[in-house]
């Protein structure tokens, strides 16, 4: 990608042979570029997957600067997740919920992520919002799949949902276009330049307002004039917005301006987003205060000899299950899931009752802070 600013600074890839070639540049010529940063999994002359190829740039990246952070500060072992260069551009954090629709007992699961891969909706146009909303719709636990609840110990139907706690720096979307047979899924999917991701966001997310501002960059596009179109043909174009806000096409080495109207109406395969400059230094100030929450967290797990409660060795993005909500409403309604029981301990559930009678106004010993009558003792 050409630049127009000159002489901006080393890029920090370490000291190896990508380094040596990229750091006094201002733009770089791919040929020159690609045998240093592939090797034979990803051999030159053959058709590869763009979206495969960016998480291999960017894992080849992390470690490259990995290195360079460890002789930097004389470290050894891996470098922290939130100090890499990948997780501070691209990185962000999901959780999960499960709701047990028998007893109160909501668990969750933080996990991070570099990118969103999202199925296409079947058979339809739709728009990335569209997708997103699929994403993040509740998904039921049945048949073989049945949550066991830790709470009521019972074998049961239950929701599942997956919203984002904190949002990226820049924000990739892989839109699913093949499946598992490499089949493409030429399917029109409608995209904005603006994009809010508060809708599908925790509630109580701090990053919630940032969420609201994602401008697009960025799109990558898969060409084929087959019908029968599969991952193994086809062309990648890729379209750049510049500084000054214009579109550029870029097809291998040819580079022509392009419309916001044309890259609107692509097959995208690949979608970019940024936050603008002015809400950069929020989200870097975000992500030092959830960094030290995390050290905090950890230190006073430590101290009390605990582990983690959220399914996860990461402290980060302690999330209480009443916080679980999207848009000021309950972020499942796992209430109206038709329930079906199979206890796997019949005692489990009273814990206790054959050495003591509970009275119907006492808290249940399920731990559910209700009253057993309106808990377990219901159900009696």
């Amino acid at each position: 990608e050409p630049s127009s600013s000159a002489g901006s600074g080393p890029i920090p890839l370490g000291n190896g042979p990508l380094y040596d070639t990229v750091q006094h540049r201002t733009s770089v010529y791919p040929r020159q570029t690609l045998p240093l940063i592939l090797d034979d999994s990803l051999p030159l002359g053959y058709q590869h997957d763009s979206h495969e190829f960016l998480r291999f740039l960017l894992d080849r990246l992390e470690s490259a600067t990995g290195d360079l952070m460890r002789r930097t500060d004389g470290s050894e072992g891996p470098v922290d997740y939130d100090s890499a260069i990948n997780s501070r551009l691209f990185g962000a954090w999901s959780a999960t919920l499960t709701q047990c629709p028998k007893c109160p007992k909501q668990t969750y699961v933080s996990e991070p992520y570099l990118d969103l891969s999202i199925d296409l909706l079947p058979g339809v146009t739709s728009s990335v919002e569209d997708c997103l909303r699929l994403f993040t719709a509740p998904s039921r636990l049945d048949k073989d799949n049945k949550l066991l609840c830790e709470c009521c110990h019972n074998r049961v139907r239950a929701a599942r949902r997956i919203l984002f706690y904190d949002t990226p720096m820049m924000l990739v979307i892989h839109l699913k276009r093949f499946d598992m047979n490499m089949m493409k899924n030429k399917q029109a999917v409608t995209f904005p330049t603006r994009l809010n991701l508060r809708p599908y966001c925790v509630s109580s997310s701090p990053h919630g307002a940032l969420a609201e501002q994602y401008k697009l960059i960025g799109v990558v596009t898969h060409l084929t004039s087959r019908v029968n179109a599969t991952l193994q043909s086809g062309h990648y174009v890729s379209y750049v917005r510049d500084g000054n806000e214009l579109w550029w096409r870029c097809d291998d080495e040819t580079v022509t301006p392009a419309t916001e109207d044309q890259v609107l109406a692509t097959e995208a395969y690949l979608l970019f987003y940024t936050l603008p400059a002015e809400y950069l230094a929020k989200r870097l100030a975000l992500q030092e205060e959830d960094s030290r929450r995390a050290v905090r967290i950890a230190e006073e797990q430590a101290n009390n000899n605990s582990g983690s409660t959220n399914g996860s060795d990461v402290p980060d993005n302690e999330i209480t299950a009443s916080q679980m909500s999207v848009g000021g409403t309950s972020s499942m309604s796992a209430s109206n899931e038709t329930s079906e029981v199979e206890s796997t301990d019949k005692s489990a559930p009273l814990m206790g009752k054959k050495n003591k009678k509970i009275g119907v106004n006492e808290k249940c010993p399920c731990g559910s802070g209700l009253k057993y009558k309106k808990c377990h003792g219901a159900k009696r």
